[in-house]
């Protein structure tokens, strides 16, 4: 059994999502009236339906509900390949109540990108662009913080320096 089904998020302290409420605009301000550092998916179905404009999210269908489970499952999918995310074990959705330790407004404008994909709207012009960007900067800023951003080349080893500079010596790698 994971930390996620066992109980609430903001109880472990020894997980790196962990927060005790002081810090929660960090990385939710979707919902600021929910006291869980993440919201319910219900909810960010609501804003995303909201956001597009289509409908009054109110009146939406059991089966539109279904298909946002399948867009956050999708966004998980998403997280897991982003070199930035770490909890490679997040669990899917399975009812539209449950929460998962996803930032909300990554999780928001995902299902806002695929609900204008399957719509096949003009706004995935802008949602999609909109959601990696979001993403990216949310979860490098979780990994990294605040601190410059320094590029390595990972083919330069100390045996090809050229006595104490910088320099590298090309031929030096291949024993030449």
């Amino acid at each position: 059994m994971s930390v996620r089904d066992a109980g609430t998020t903001n109880t472990d302290r020894t997980s790196p999502n962990y927060s005790d409420g002081r810090n929660r605009s960090l990385y939710s301000t979707n919902s600021p009236h929910i006291k869980e550092p993440f919201s319910p998916l219900e909810t960010l179905a609501y804003q995303a339906l909201r956001r597009y404009g289509d409908m009054h999210a109110g009146t939406v269908s059991g089966e539109v509900m279904m298909m946002f489970i399948d867009f956050a499952n999708l966004v998980i999918e998403d997280l897991r390949q982003h070199p930035y995310w770490d909890n490679l074990d997040i669990d899917y959705y399975k009812h539209q109540e449950e929460t998962r330790e996803v930032p909300d407004p990554i999780m928001s404008a995902g299902l806002l990108a695929y609900y204008a994909e399957q719509q096949f709207s003009e706004k995935l012009k802008i949602y999609g662009p909109q959601y990696n960007q979001l993403m990216n900067r949310i979860l490098y800023n979780r990994k990294y913080g605040h601190q410059k951003i320094e590029l390595q080349a990972h083919d330069k080893s100390d045996q090809t320096k050229i006595g104490d500079t910088d320099k590298v010596d090309p031929l030096a790698r291949w024993g030449v």
